[in-house]
Parts: C-alpha cells; sequence; structure tokens
C-alpha cells in the first residue's frame, strides 16, 4: 500500500492527461478494494436504533423540544416539530432513558430493548408541572436552524458540506455571511480565514477541539483541514477569550469530524483540472461494536502557472506549484461511561514560492516544504446523562524549510523552523435541572518556536516559548418567567481568567441573552457582550529573517470590547424564508497591522484605537420544493483608524472590503445535481493613509457545477464538472497576489455504503 502511495503523483505524469488519470484509478484501486474488505468485515450490524414520539399526557399535542437521552451514554436527541425523535447506533442490548422537557416532569423509562439491524419505537407521554409565571418554549439543544443566536453560532451540518465538496471548502465556508477566505492561488493554494476582515492569526481554527493555529504566525493553512472527513462546522463570529482562550479574538471555527457510524463506508474521489491539476483521496470508516475506526489518504498535485495583466504589462506568474499529502486517522472506544478516542492528522507539502508584488520580487524557484503533525488523546467520563468530566491532551508540530538558494546576494534565505503547541485540558459539565447547567474549564497551553536562518546565523530568531494557564467558568440559566411578552428567555455568562508570559493575567468575560416574543415562536432575539484578547505571534515580535521585514518586541497585546445583537426568523413552513440578521460594534485597542514603509521595509505596529461595525444579513428559501433551493449573504463592514494622527485619523482599515455579497442557487432533481455560485468584493484600500489610487479594485466572480449520481446496488458512482470563474475575471485576494483566470475541474467518485 505505501508503495501505492508514494508512486500515485509524479509531475511528469500528469503531463499526459489521460495517462495520469489511469496513472491515478489503477495506482488507488487495489489499495481501495483492501480498504473496502476491511470496512465490510468490521461492519456488520450488531446495532440498532430507537425512535419514538413525546407528547403531552392531557392533550396529546407533541412536544417540540423536549430533550432525550440514553442513560450513562452520550447519545442524545431533541424531538422535531412534530414530536418525534431518532436515536441512533446502539449497540444491542437494554437500555434506560430519560426525557426532560420545562414546565413537565421528567420521565424515566426502564430497560428499553434494542435489537440487532432493527428499529424499536417507543411513545413518551410527558405530564405537565406548572412553574409560577408564564409558560416558557425552550428549544432542546440547537435551535431549529443552522444558526443559534447564543455565542452567534452558525452550524454548517454534512448536507451543507456535501452540496459544496466538488468547489471545495474555501466556497463553502465563504456562504456564510461575515466569513471571507484569502488565498494566494487557485484550487489548493494557500488559504486562510477571515471574520468580518479581521487577520487570519486573530481566528482560532479548532479540529476535534485541537487548536491548530502556530505560534509563529497565529495562522492556519485551510488545507490541513480533512474535509471529507468533517460532518460539522461550528462558526462563531465574535471574540470569545472567556470560553476559548486569548486565540478566540475575532471568532473561533471548529472542525468536528465523524463521531458514530450507522454503516462502514469507503469511497475513492479523484479531480482533474486546468494547471495539470490532479488529486487523488481514499477514506473508509468501520465500526464493531465499541469499536470505530476512520482512515483517509489524500494527495494532489498542481503547475499553476498562469498568465495575468498588471498595468499594461502580460506577466507569467511562475513558480507556483505544490504538491500535497495528507493522512487522517481516528479510532473511538466508547464503552457508554468510559469514551476514549485517538486522533492523528498529518500533513506534507512542497510548494514554489511565487514572484510577489506583481513580479517586484522575483522568485528564483524558492520552495517551501513543510510537514504538520497533530496529535490529540480524548476521554470522557459520563456520571450521568447530565453530568460528564471530559479531558485532552493533544500535540501539534508544525516543521517548515523556506529555501531561494538561487537569488543573488542577500536574497538568499534558508530558513528552518518548527512550530510546537503542547495542550492540556480537563473540563467538568453539569445539567443541574432544565434550568441551569454550567461548565467548569482548566486548561494549560505551551506554545514553542525555533527558528535558524541557516546562511545568516545572526538573523536566526532562535528558540522562543511561552506558556499559559486559563480557567473558563460558563453558565447557562433559563428564566421560568421573566415578562408576559416572553415566551422563553435564556441567559449566558462566560468567565475566563488567562495567565501568560508568567506576568501578564486577566479576566474576560461574555454575557449573552436570548429569547423569544410570546405568540411569535419563529422569531427569536439574542443580544451579547465581552472582551477579547490577543498576544502577539512570535513572528510580530521577532522576525529578522530577511532584509525585507523585521518585527517588533514592543507591541502590546491587542484587546477588544464588542456588542453584537441578533435576530432569527424561522418558520417550519416548507416555503418559509429563514432570515439571520447579526450586527456588531467593536472596539479594538492596540490593534497590530504590518506597514510598509517609505524604504520598502515591512513592520508590525500598533493602532491605538480602531471602532468597527457592520451587520451580516443571512438568507435561504426554497423556491421548488425538493429541487431548487436560493441562499444568499451580505456582510457590511467598517473599520475606521482612530490613531490621534492627521494623516491616519477616520481612515479605513487596509484590506478589508466594506461590502461582500454571496449567492448560491442549488437544484437537485433525481440523479442529477446543479450550483450556480456568484460572489462580490467591494473596494479595499492597501495603504494606511487611502491614497487615491492604491486600493484594490472590487471583483465578481460566477461558479458553475453539474454532478450525476449512478447507484448500483451498494455502490455509488458520481460525476461532477466545475468551472470556476466562469467568465475569466482578473482580480485579487490579497495585494500582490493575482488570482487564475478560468478554471474547469473534472471529479471522478466511487463508494459503498453496507
Amino acid at each position: 500500500m505505501k508503495i501505492l502511495i508514494n508512486n500515485i503523483f509524479k509531475p511528469e505524469i500528469n503531463k499526459s492527461g489521460i495517462f495520469g488519470i489511469a496513472r491515478i484509478w489503477f495506482g488507488i484501486f487495489p489499495g481501495f478494494l483492501l480498504i473496502l474488505f476491511l470496512s465490510l468485515d468490521l461492519s456488520a450490524q450488531d446495532y440498532g436504533n430507537i425512535t419514538g414520539f413525546v407528547y403531552d399526557e392531557n392533550n396529546g399535542n407533541p412536544l417540540v423540544g423536549a430533550n432525550v437521552y440514553l442513560d450513562k451514554t452520550t447519545i442524545q436527541s431533541a424531538t422535531n416539530e412534530d414530536g418525534n425523535f431518532v436515536l441512533e447506533n446502539i449497540s444491542a442490548g437494554e437500555y434506560d432513558i430519560s426525557v426532560s422537557y420545562l414546565g413537565y416532569r421528567d420521565k424515566h423509562l426502564k430497560n428499553v430493548r434494542v435489537h440487532e439491524g432493527f428499529s424499536s419505537k417507543i411513545y413518551i407521554a410527558m405530564i405537565p408541572f406548572p412553574i409560577p409565571g408564564d409558560s416558557v418554549f425552550v428549544y432542546g439543544g440547537d435551535l431549529p436552524t443552522s444558526e443559534t443566536t447564543i455565542e452567534n453560532k452558525v452550524i454548517l451540518s454534512s448536507q451543507d458540506i456535501k452540496k459544496f465538496e466538488k468547489f471545495g471548502l474555501q466556497h463553502l465556508l465563504q456562504q456564510v455571511a461575515g466569513v471571507q477566505v484569502e488565498s494566494q492561488g487557485g484550487s489548493g493554494g494557500v488559504s486562510y480565514l477571515s471574520i468580518h476582515g479581521s487577520k487570519p492569526r486573530e481566528v482560532l481554527v479548532l479540529l476535534d477541539g485541537q487548536r491548530l493555529n502556530n505560534p509563529q504566525t497565529g495562522e492556519v493553512d485551510l488545507n490541513s483541514i480533512p474535509l471529507s472527513e468533517i460532518e460539522r462546522i461550528e462558526i462563531v463570529r465574535q471574540g470569545n477569550a472567556a470560553a476559548y482562550g486569548a486565540g478566540a479574538f475575532a471568532g473561533t471555527i471548529a472542525f468536528y469530524t465523524r463521531d458514530r457510524l450507522a454503516n462502514g463506508y469507503a469511497r475513492l474521489n479523484s479531480r482533474f483540472g486546468t494547471f495539470q491539476t490532479s488529486a487523488g483521496n481514499i477514506s473508509f470508516g468501520s465500526r464493531k461494536k465499541f469499536f470505530t475506526v476512520l482512515g483517509n489518504y489524500y494527495q494532489d498535485y498542481s503547475l499553476q502557472n498562469f498568465d495575468y495583466n498588471y498595468e499594461g504589462r502580460e506577466i507569467v506568474r511562475e513558480n507556483n506549484w505544490y504538491r500535497n499529502q495528507r493522512v487522517f486517522g481516528k479510532v473511538k472506544l466508547d464503552l457508554n461511561q468510559h469514551q476514549f478516542s485517538l486522533i492523528y492528522n498529518m500533513r506534507t507539502e512542497n510548494r514554489g514560492l511565487p514572484s510577489t508584488y506583481f513580479d517586484e520580487f522575483p522568485s528564483f524557484n524558492a520552495k517551501l516544504n513543510e510537514k504538520l503533525a497533530a496529535l490529540q488523546l480524548q476521554y470522557r467520563l459520563l456520571f450521568s446523562h447530565k453530568i460528564y468530566l471530559e479531558t485532552q491532551v493533544a500535540q501539534n508540530k508544525l516543521q517548515q524549510n523556506y529555501r531561494n538558494l538561487a537569488a543573488p546576494g542577500k536574497q538568499q534565505y534558508n530558513n528552518r523552523q518548527t512550530n510546537d503547541v503542547l495542550e492540556g485540558d480537563i473540563r467538568l459539565n453539569v445539567e443541574q435541572n432544565n434550568h441551569l447547567g454550567y461548565q467548569l474549564n482548566i486548561s494549560y497551553l505551551k506554545e514553542s518556536l525555533d527558528q535558524q536562518n541557516l546562511l545568516y546565523p545572526e538573523g536566526s530568531i532562535g528558540r522562543k516559548n511561552r506558556e499559559s494557564i486559563a480557567g473558563f467558568a460558563n453558565v447557562d440559566y433559563t428564566l421560568p418567567s421573566l415578562f408576559a411578552v416572553l415566551n422563553a428567555t435564556q441567559l449566558r455568562s462566560n468567565l475566563g481568567y488567562q495567565k501568560i508570559f508568567y506576568d501578564i493575567s486577566g479576566w474576560y468575560p461574555l454575557l449573552g441573552l436570548n429569547t423569544r416574543i410570546a405568540g411569535l415562536k419563529s422569531l427569536s432575539f439574542g443580544v451579547n457582550w465581552g472582551k477579547a484578547v490577543r498576544y502577539p505571534d512570535f513572528n510580530s515580535l521577532f522576525w529578522k529573517g530577511d532584509t525585507r521585514a523585521h518585527g517588533n518586541p514592543d507591541l502590546k497585546p491587542e484587546r477588544k470590547v464588542s456588542w453584537n445583537y441578533n435576530l432569527i426568523f424561522h418558520h417550519s413552513g416548507l416555503y418559509y424564508p429563514r432570515i439571520s440578521i447579526f450586527y456588531f460594534h467593536e472596539k479594538i485597542y492596540d490593534l497590530i497591522f504590518w506597514h510598509r514603509n517609505f524604504n520598502g521595509e515591512w513592520t508590525p505596529r500598533n493602532e491605538d484605537l480602531v471602532q468597527k461595525k457592520g451587520f451580516d444579513l443571512q438568507v435561504e428559501q426554497n423556491l421548488i420544493k425538493q429541487f431548487l433551493k436560493l441562499q444568499a449573504s451580505y456582510s457590511w463592514v467598517k473599520a475606521i483608524n482612530k490613531k490621534d494622527d492627521p494623516v491616519l485619523y477616520n481612515k479605513k482599515i487596509v484590506f478589508i472590503p466594506e461590502h461582500t455579497f454571496n449567492a448560491s442557487l442549488a437544484a437537485d432533481y433525481r440523479r442529477w445535481q446543479g450550483q450556480i455560485n456568484f460572489r462580490y468584493v467591494s473596494q479595499r484600500e492597501t495603504v494606511s493613509a487611502n491614497s487615491k489610487g492604491t486600493q484594490i479594485s472590487p471583483y465578481q466572480i460566477w461558479d458553475v457545477m453539474l454532478g450525476y449520481e449512478v447507484p448500483f446496488k451498494k455502490l455509488d458512482f458520481e460525476i461532477g464538472f466545475v468551472v470556476k470563474n466562469f467568465f475569466n475575471d482578473e482580480y485579487q485576494l490579497i495585494f500582490g497576489y493575482p488570482m487564475p483566470g478560468t478554471e474547469y475541474q473534472l471529479t471522478l467518485a466511487m463508494g459503498i455504503n453496507p
């Protein structure tokens, strides 16, 4: 298998068209068959499901949002609009079930039998238990939309991920209002996340709870995410140091891999396209009683050289090639009360470093060699369905070597650096009753950097370390009664204390309120206030690796105070729109920005005060039942420098677009799928003084996809054709890094779901 994997993608093979396709399929296929055999062998049908209906004993009406728990396990569910629920993937045996709903007595069912390969149906009558004051309507778990008002959390499901699978992770995330993706090239190029115009280093990125941000730059390349194994993405569009620590300054994006499998599966995907691009992916999952294993291997290659126009000159963007390999594995042991997970994510990358700033700095065939290895161990102890203790230990190591030995004189460089992140976490979660729940958390974080300039040792950063210890307390309280006009009200308070660098410490609170208006159960409103902090990354503090940039050891931490308001409308009717409006207002103190001086040298500095405000609008509308759906998002952001400087005062912060609009029209008819995506980004400033003629022009991009599925017994075959930048527009996501014109991609997939 190792021989097959190491010889799938060779640059010279990719130049031979159809022979490259054959090479990939015939190279991977034997390994795919082996994985398929193992998956089927381990995936015996030794589990079943429990379905049920929860209703009011007095009038027979269904109860929406009732919490249903399988005692002494993590398996739980909430009833839908019809009062129905499903508890899935349960090993055969007898279980106790608990049901809770505000305003009703808790219900406990003993010895409910689960049979292999079958669904057991139960009916649960709840007895009303009057609460002084008005009745309260509360949804269990998340609100019945893709978005929740508490923490301003947007949840992307496995269905959302699959819909954008052929476009890639960038296109999926950009459908969320307020989220931007910065890229230095076409498909497969280095890509970073931004929220409301933030810097990528200000967004905390988590994979199954483990942070992926490296301490040197604070950034995370999206290519590190094993998208084919992700089942849920949670996006928080506000800083929350009270719950996540100092890294969550602008927001948090958490990726969660598959946790419980209904069936074993095996899947083979491949992609071919413009710029001699080829990619292959093998994934599988198996489950045997209490044991679950997931595996994924991905590899791609692309040349990515293209022509572009700049100030009347035709320039060729060269040395833009890349080759990536990624291995992901997850093993979970579920013994009901005791649960263990071991997760490993490894990526190796080799890429050319193209000319920057429109060929101002030639590449001289510079290259980057990179290896990321992330390992984490999780353990959860369940005392009951309302109380559990969870602990995690994780390490994330990133090794990089930047080389440019063909450049003249001092432009040469050969830098080797290792970023190492070690973290530990212990968390107690308690749901005391239907009104009160709280969480206590203690975490330890150690960040290390070893950066060596192999050509000019005096330019090395050397070894740098910092440690932090933090404590967090979160409390959720549902008020049984507030005012006659409020049908349900939930309060959330987060309080975090963090000590870093041995001498810097602080308290960071977050307060939130979520409520529904009586008689308008489709409408919910939320308001949040909080403080956040972010400490400078190692590059900003200490960089001295070349003649064009240097760090600033006198930088101060960034601090922020923010208010935000969220309004969500969601009606269960098929043709009612789902609408979300999110308004935010922030004061950011000592914001860190890299500026280019008059001598052409880049250096970071603190901006005394920046005021940022804006709103996000998200709309989803079914146009034709089960066939046509429209999604649209709009984001308006205004970030103004309030520094007491006549040149900078009231000037826009650089690189933040004021207007961003996304729309997606998706059709699904029998075996056919089609999708059209549109994106518009307004003008962006590139100079702090907002000098005339220095702006990045606005752009608009159209992307198109057509797919077809062919089921054959237990096998699924898929073919897709994608056109990115359909009208061949010239644009930039990052100043000085032009994006390619029209890209064509062909995707082929084969899978089995027993």
